[in-house]
């Protein structure tokens, strides 16, 4: 109902379009952290959401010099990097982490993982646990 609103402002003149892509990016900022681990999450399921356009959703990250793709990839990345050197999920395996990131595809994980950090997955939980016990130990 929101975008409604701020859509109908924008129409009229009462709202620069500029102020509505910025509010548009925040809810759906907001919404992507609320269902990150879905799967399912993409921008026709975020565009049903928010009740407004995929062009609208486009054109509000555009703005910001990315996609909304690449935006979801990488927040799906940054949770399962935070997953991996988070010593309390040590026994989850790689996979368990991909699957509750969102991803469906270990492959293609792996690969935009290596592709973000610059290490597969494996090699990166095996830096962050010695350096969580460096830190421990200092």
């Amino acid at each position: 109902r929101p975008i409604v609103m701020t859509t109908i402002a924008m129409v009229a003149g009462m709202l620069p379009a500029a102020s509505g892509r910025e509010l548009l990016r925040e809810r759906t900022a907001a919404l992507v952290g609320q269902r990150l681990r879905d799967p399912g999450l993409d921008i026709e399921a975020i565009a049903a959401d928010l009740r407004c356009s995929k062009r609208a959703l486009h054109k509000a990250f555009e703005d910001h010099g990315t996609s909304l793709h690449r935006y979801l990839w990488r927040s799906r990345l940054e949770l399962a990097r935070r997953q991996l050197e988070d010593p309390r999920e040590s026994a989850r395996s790689i996979t368990s982490i991909l699957l509750g990131a969102g991803f469906s595809s270990a492959a293609h994980f792996s690969r935009m993982f290596r592709q973000r950090y610059g290490a597969s997955p494996r090699e990166w939980r095996a830096h962050g646990a010695r350096a969580a016990a460096a830190h421990t130990k200092e």
